[in-house]
């Protein structure tokens, strides 16, 4: 256990990275739900349209814990120096490439045909080799890694705010599976 431990980086590198993950996640689903909330106000009640929300909210806590989840596996993967010691940076930058990838894939391809998915291979590998290349070189740039320190320790106060949301959300959405 203390082997696993020490693989990890410090616990403040992670919560300033699950800043920038919750960020972008959590601003991608009010942004699709206010995009919806014209046309729910048409058919549904308030507290169809809050159950919706909270179903939201919970859905977004879960990915930013496994976005989180998968980079720290791949902090217990690879050596220290190449993940654990320059976390920060590197996970900054692979959540703000890799989440701002599929917000522009999803976003670009949804108002396109479905003759467009035939390139879904493609697209992919691209987004995932840019990635994974700024990723690598960030920690080489004296202004990614500052740019990465200074964005994270901004976007902490939305823990602050998301957390007490996803508490929440994630009461109501229980409350509706067990009790209802």
């Amino acid at each position: 256990m203390k082997n696993l431990k020490s693989r990890l980086p410090q616990p403040a590198e992670i919560y300033q990275v699950l800043a920038v993950i919750a960020f972008m996640i959590y601003a991608w689903t009010i942004t699709v739900f206010l995009y919806s909330f014209p046309s729910y106000i048409n058919f549904l009640t308030s507290g169809e349209i809050m159950t919706i929300f909270a179903y939201a909210m919970t859905s977004a806590f879960f990915e930013s814990l496994i976005i989180l989840g998968i980079l720290l596996m791949v902090c217990l993967i690879l050596p220290a120096h190449a993940m654990r010691d320059v976390f920060l940076t590197r996970g900054t930058w692979a959540a703000i490439f890799g989440i701002g990838y599929l917000m522009t894939y999803m976003f670009i391809f949804s108002r396109q045909s479905f003759e467009l998915i035939t390139q879904l291979p493609f697209w992919s590998l691209l987004g995932l080799l840019l990635t994974v290349g700024v990723t690598y070189f960030s920690p080489r740039f004296r202004g990614m890694v500052t740019a990465a320190a200074s964005i994270s320790d901004r976007l902490l106060v939305f823990i602050f705010l998301f957390a007490p949301l996803s508490l929440i959300s994630t009461i109501v959405v229980l409350y509706r599976h067990i009790v209802l």
